[in-house]
């Protein structure tokens, strides 16, 4: 399953697009995760 950053940042985390996202990190968490996910 594929899920962009912006469906996350816009549509499930409802926040807004600029210099500093507040959902950075959490993308960023997420994809760790999904990469563990994927390689095990």
């Amino acid at each position: 399953m594929l899920i962009s950053q912006d469906v996350v940042r816009r549509d499930i985390l409802f926040t807004k697009d600029g210099p500093n996202p507040k959902a950075g990190e959490l993308i960023f968490e997420l994809s760790l995760y999904a990469r563990i996910i994927v390689i095990k």
